[in-house]
């Protein structure tokens, strides 16, 4: 018995339209459809064929949990990382789209990956990264 790859990754988003425009128009996500469930909207996203984002809009009542005493993020969620062909690409798009970029580009070789964190709308971290090229 594994576990075969990410389903899904979901995110509480204050404002549906504006998550939805960045997730579709800057990260290129292919949008599915959005689905009225009770007290919130769903948006849903194909990433790559692989797996799906949903934007979970609670009509603006989620809020972002504050930072605990050290700087560190309250438990939970932390990032989600998405591989990509090229890290800078990337870095030079989200910066045509003033997309807040909070560690990197850089390389990390103790890991083998370039990556990029960046912020989407709301704050939440988001991740690229790309296999470094072996020297030779």
């Amino acid at each position: 018995m594994i576990i075969k790859r990410v389903e899904h990754i979901t995110i509480n988003v204050s404002d549906i339209e504006r998550s939805t425009k960045f997730f579709r128009d800057v990260l290129g996500f292919a949008y599915i459809e959005t689905v009225a469930d009770g007290p919130k909207d769903l948006v849903y996203f194909d990433i790559d064929g692989s797996a799906r984002l949903e934007l979970f809009d609670f009509h603006g009542k989620a809020v972002k949990s504050a930072p605990v005493q050290g700087g560190c993020d309250p438990l939970g969620y932390v990032h989600a990382a998405f591989m990509v062909d090229s890290v800078d690409e990337w870095v030079a798009r989200f910066r045509e789209n003033d997309v807040t970029i909070s560690f990197g580009p850089c390389d990390l070789p103790h890991l083998g990956m370039r990556v990029c964190l960046f912020l989407d709308p709301d704050g939440n971290t988001l991740e690229i990264c790309e296999p470094l090229k072996q020297a030779g």
